[in-house]
């Protein structure tokens, strides 16, 4: 069944988003988690960021380049990128950031089509799916 963590017990409370949301998208790497865009219910900009290894309430870490939800967010783990997501309509913008800066300089790709990044990764990894692998939300 693939990589399960096997692992019994109760949740903790590890702290609050700068904001109440739906729809938000994230990545992360061994020490920080990125979460941004979402809905309030309309759709905001706002990137936030915690520490893994401390609780603790997530700090604003920058903005999108324009508000969205439902975007989906991947990284290598230096680098991340935020591609996609509705504001209401479809969005093709592709915002890529450097995970261990802050404040960190978004920088925007407007004008590259998300189906470009379907060329890029393969149809093998991409198998119909209209949000990108590993990404932590799902699109309608």
């Amino acid at each position: 069944m693939g990589n399960m963590v096997q692992y019994e017990g109760n949740t903790q409370d590890f702290g609050n988003l700068v904001a109440t949301k739906i729809g938000c998208s994230s990545m992360s790497n061994s020490t920080r988690a990125l979460i941004a865009g979402g809905g309030t219910p309309s759709s905001i900009n706002v990137i936030e960021f915690i520490t893994i290894s401390t609780t603790g309430n997530a700090t604003d870490f920058g903005d999108l380049t324009q508000d969205r939800h439902y975007a989906s967010g991947v990284s290598n783990g230096t680098r991340g990128i935020f591609a996609g997501g509705e504001r209401p309509a479809s969005v093709n913008t592709i915002d890529y950031i450097t995970i261990e800066a802050t404040p960190t300089p978004i920088q925007r790709h407007a004008h590259i089509d998300l189906h470009f990044l379907w060329l890029a990764l393969g149809p093998q990894q991409w198998s119909g799916r209209k949000e990108l692998p590993h990404s932590s939300c799902w699109q309608h």
